[in-house]
């Protein structure tokens, strides 16, 4: 499960209320709605608790997936250096074959010298930006998570409110018991939905990082580009 799939399973999480609120409805008398409110306030907190499980369980998904997904790439990187490594050091051998003079062999050796550093750098800095993306990946996570379980817990707490005034209304036997717990039932529905707009700035925050970590590789890989381009160059002056 990917985290867009994560936001919808706890943007619905509000929605847990519907199938309660229905107790409310205008078909039901007060005697029926206050009857019946013990029993159906269970139901509810069977139905978050089911909605809790299941965006645990999204996450736990998630960064397995993503565990999964880094393995991979750390895989692939490492076969993609490997064959880089082989062909270069095939290219460098041809060199020294065509080498005879003294000074295209010196040459040859401050060419090995600097390309060799080259891809050491370009290693060393796109190894750095891809462990500085996992760490803010993980904040950013993190982030997502804390808001998103706080959320949960003022919504958790707003709606025992609700219930609880709906059980003070009824013992009072107040007319409008029914329908003041739905209008707070769903103004807390509403406050939680309001409140998960975080999404959206999560959401720009991991497009912004990659944006970013995809602008920094590109940089990396033009300068060596031009260094290695400008090496080549310089050594090609030799073997004319």
């Amino acid at each position: 499960m990917n985290f867009k799939q994560i936001l919808i399973v706890s943007l619905t999480f509000g929605f847990a209320l519907q199938p309660v609120l229905a107790m409310a409805d205008d078909s039901k008398s007060l005697s029926g709605f206050c009857a019946d409110l013990d029993s159906n306030a269970a139901k509810l907190q069977i139905r978050l608790q089911e909605k809790k499980d299941e965006l645990n369980e999204a996450r736990i998904e998630r960064q397995a997936n993503l565990q999964t997904a880094r393995d991979r790439r750390d895989e692939l990187l490492q076969n993609q250096r490997s064959k880089s490594d082989k062909e270069r050091l095939q290219y460098l051998n041809q060199l020294k074959n065509k080498a005879k003079t003294t000074e295209q062999k010196l040459a040859l050796k401050e060419f090995e010298a600097t390309v060799n550093n080259l891809v050491l750098d370009r290693r060393q800095s796109i190894d750095k930006i891809r462990v500085q993306f996992m760490a803010e990946l993980d904040q950013i996570f993190l982030e997502y998570k804390t808001l998103s379980d706080q959320n949960i817990q003022n919504f958790e707490a707003a709606l025992n409110l609700s219930l609880s005034k709906a059980r003070n209304d009824c013992a009072a036997n107040k007319k409008d018991s029914k329908v003041t717990f739905l209008q707070n039932s769903k103004n807390d529905q509403n406050k939680f939905s309001q409140n998960q707009s975080h999404t959206n700035a999560i959401e720009q925050k991991l497009k912004q990082l990659t944006v970013n970590r995809e602008k920094a590789i590109n940089q990396i890989e033009t300068d060596f580009k031009t260094a290695a381009a400008k090496a080549t160059a310089k050594l090609q002056t030799f073997f004319r």
